[in-house]
């Protein structure tokens, strides 16, 4: 096999396994959450012992496994930070733009917290959040807190779609989708802290302080 050869096979090698990390996307005016950067250290310490069990079992930010089988990975999407079922996001963008995987897809209890401006898009017909039943039978469910404002948007799906409670009690939220922006409607919502929903057409909610 010649060099020129060698060569070529190996640049071809390395943009399939960009091609496979690249399930996301990031916002041209926002910190660069492309998931090519996933490091971490491994689920099980030198000592064997694995942590303590998180509160949920399963989460994935477009296809990334943060936790599975309750236990976390070590790995993170670049941006982000986890923590005890806490997912903290910082002035930037989660973006699934193809493949099969939500932005945000988790089983169990999920608290979002925002800081700044972050956004969370879908637009390859998943929902943007999805918090999932559990094989016995759980509810997924989902607290958004914090002191920014969160955009989650879906194109041929549901903005937000949870088997379980949605809970808002910080921040300003706007959600929309192309089937409608929560599953089952903002009256699903539990909105605390002074929290109203500003807007609803069905297709978009605005949720923020109350007047």
């Amino acid at each position: 096999m010649n060099i020129i050869m060698k060569k070529t096979i190996s640049i071809m090698a390395a943009v399939l396994m960009l091609m496979a990390f690249a399930a996301c996307g990031n916002k041209n005016d926002l910190p660069n959450t492309s998931p090519t950067d996933v490091s971490g250290p491994t689920a099980t310490p030198d000592n064997g012992v694995l942590p303590d069990p998180q509160p949920v079992s399963e989460l994935s930010i477009c296809g990334i496994p943060v936790v599975t089988n309750s236990q976390p990975t070590g790995l993170l999407y670049k941006g982000s930070d986890y923590k005890d079922g806490v997912l903290t996001l910082d002035n930037m963008a989660i973006l699934a733009d193809y493949g099969s995987s939500n932005a945000i897809y988790f089983v169990g209890e999920l608290e979002i917290v925002i800081h700044g401006e972050s956004t969370i898009e879908a637009m390859n017909g998943m929902s943007a959040i999805a918090g999932v039943e559990a094989e016995d039978g759980t509810q997924a469910n989902l607290t958004i807190s914090g002191d920014g404002r969160l955009t989650v948007s879906a194109a041929g799906a549901y903005g937000i779609s949870c088997s379980g409670t949605i809970t808002v009690n910080g921040g300003t939220l706007e959600i929309s989708g192309e089937e409608a922006a929560v599953e089952r409607g903002a009256e699903s919502l539990t909105l605390e802290n002074g929290l109203t929903v500003i807007e609803d057409t069905g297709v978009r909610i605005v949720v923020g302080p109350a007047e």
